[in-house]
């Protein structure tokens, strides 16, 4: 299962996500930040995934969890939504 450890907003407009167990082939990956769908999301690796929001990495008040979820590529996620799977996540980011 996927999990998060670390988060950090590399520059203006990108957040890199590091952790475990991240999908690296037949998924593809979407992160949110404050409710907001990053424009591109690309799996590095096993172990990170870079995040980047077009108009900038949206502003928060206080510190929030991004959520990082993983959708298989060769099942219809819509028709068996079990193959998309979430990262646990307890790592905060401003």
């Amino acid at each position: 299962m996927p999990s998060i450890s670390g988060v950090v907003k590399t520059d203006s407009k990108t957040i890199t996500i590091t952790g475990t167990g991240f999908y690296t082939s037949a998924y593809t990956a979407e992160a949110l930040f404050e409710g907001i769908k990053a424009d591109t999301t690309t799996i590095d690796s096993a172990t990170q995934v870079t995040a980047k929001f077009t108009n900038g990495v949206p502003v928060a008040n206080t510190a929030v969890s991004p959520v990082l979820k993983f959708l298989s590529t060769t099942m219809d996620v819509k028709k068996n939504p079990e193959w998309i799977h979430y990262a646990m996540n307890n790592d905060k980011v401003l």
